[in-house]
């Protein structure tokens, strides 16, 4: 078994407070289940700076990868709750972190995500967009692009795809059901739905056991996050319009639904220090250099087989 430290930054609007009464403590600090939360900058002077927490733990493990998971899905948890009671917006899905093995490391080999915020790009409207919107100008479920216009100004993976599950039915024609007992239901059309998705994707997400069904019903299952699925629901979508419309809509772009929230670039390195700099989160954030693309202290360090570190 080795030994590992990971850092992770957590963003959040909540203020954190603890130890802040203990005259022994000039910084807020707080521990759950060994977990060691940190305001990310804080002086009685200024008050709670940088709008964000760090979070640590030494973690055993047999390689880093394990290390990583145990830390993340563990932290999820803590999370979750803790930012209930906050009333504050947290989470660390995209956010800098870091591991060190502690052990048997002795040239302090570590990984690095860098993680910054950019402004948004845009995408070009021209002749050919106009015309892609006179084909969908008159098409008859006009609720749809509601819940896609929401869509896309959705940050949250989650949250996505709840509404693109709700693009997808306002897409498809009403049916009503008529019941063993006499009473009537509406649904919509699973035909037209089934030519939207392939028949693959559609047992996935609205079959018996679809994510749909369980994801309206408050049940959480992990293969949500098994792959894509805003992607793939996104694209469906597109090529139905395409195909029944007649649309031009180029289903390749990058980073589609793009918005003015939440912009973001990343950077995954192994770093070896030099001199004396102190692998910490804080200390890789503080010398990264955008225009290099480096952090200032270290050097990059290629070919390190993560079974094995």
């Amino acid at each position: 078994m080795n030994k590992y430290l990971v850092e992770q930054k957590i963003k959040t609007l909540s203020k954190l407070s603890i130890g802040l009464n203990n005259n022994q403590r000039k910084f807020p600090e707080m521990i759950i289940d060994g977990y060691v939360f940190i305001q990310w900058d804080f002086n009685f002077y200024k008050g709670w700076l940088g709008y964000a927490w760090l979070v640590k733990k030494e973690i055993e493990a047999k390689s880093c990868t394990e290390a990583t998971n145990i830390f993340g899905q563990e932290l999820d948890k803590i999370v979750q709750k803790v930012g209930f009671v906050s009333q504050c917006y947290m989470d660390f899905y995209r956010e800098p972190f870091l591991f060190y093995k502690i052990n048997n490391n002795n040239n302090k080999i570590f990984f690095y995500k860098h993680i910054q915020e950019i402004k948004g790009v845009g995408l070009p409207f021209g002749d050919k967009e106009l015309n892609d919107y006179k084909k969908i100008k008159k098409f008859k479920f006009s609720a749809t692009f509601r819940f896609l216009q929401e869509c896309r100004n959705t940050i949250g993976y989650m949250p996505k795809l709840m509404l693109l599950f709700s693009a997808l039915e306002a897409m498809c024609d009403k049916k009503e059901i008529e019941k063993e007992d006499g009473s009537v239901y509406t649904t919509y059309d699973k035909d037209k739905m089934k030519k939207i998705l392939d028949h693959s994707l559609y047992d996935e997400v609205f079959g018996e056991n679809g994510i749909r069904h369980k994801l309206n019903h408050g049940v959480m299952i992990n293969s949500v996050f098994s792959k894509n699925y805003v992607d793939e629901i996104y694209k469906s979508i597109l090529c139905y319009f395409n195909q029944k419309q007649k649309t031009n809509v180029n289903k390749d772009v990058i980073s589609p639904q793009r918005h003015f929230y939440d912009n973001q670039e990343y950077l995954k390195c192994w770093l070896r220090p030099k001199d004396d700099f102190e692998i910490n989160l804080k200390n890789c954030i503080n010398n990264f250099d955008r225009e290099n693309k480096s952090i200032s202290g270290c050097k990059f360090v290629f070919g390190i087989d993560v079974n094995k570190y």
